[in-house]
């Protein structure tokens, strides 16, 4: 998964906009088969993420924010990935939508839903791996290619 966004500062949507949408258009151009999600605050952004071929959300408000979220991801049937938590899950019942449950550094279980961890130690993604994390989000992949390189799988 490639996941773009802008960063954690708000702009405007239309600068938002004017950032994503070229990226995705040249990343789908040059035949990026890899889902690529898009991480936004804003619906409309997302909107036309998805409609320029992201084929993922990642709301940074973690449903907590603009209702219109999930329904952009229902009107879509895309999944939006969260941080875990009470609202986002009642929010993505509510619509009908697939969630990921992003948890952080941490593996919860039982949830029912996917799982997304992003330990900052190697031993630890391995560890969530084994916990049944579905999805690892990795910032220092030299590290953590060296671990998975030693590990018995």
């Amino acid at each position: 998964m490639i996941q773009l966004s802008t960063g954690v500062a708000p702009m405007p949507v239309q600068q938002e906009l004017d950032r994503i949408i070229p990226l995705l258009d040249e990343m789908i151009a040059a035949g990026i088969t890899a889902p690529i999600a898009i991480a936004t605050t804003n619906p409309l952004v997302a909107d036309q993420a998805i409609q320029s071929g992201a084929s993922l959300i990642v709301d940074l408000d973690n449903l907590a924010g603009a209702p219109e979220m999930a329904e952009i991801a229902a009107l879509h049937q895309v999944p939006v990935i969260a941080r875990a938590s009470a609202l986002a899950i009642a929010r993505a019942k509510a619509a009908d939508i697939q969630l990921i449950l992003d948890f952080g550094q941490t593996l919860a279980e039982g949830t029912g839903y996917p799982i997304l961890v992003g330990p900052m130690l190697p031993q630890a993604a391995i560890s969530a791996y084994r916990a049944g994390a579905h999805i690892l989000r990795v910032d220092d992949l030299i590290a953590i290619t060296t671990h998975f390189q030693d590990a018995s799988w």
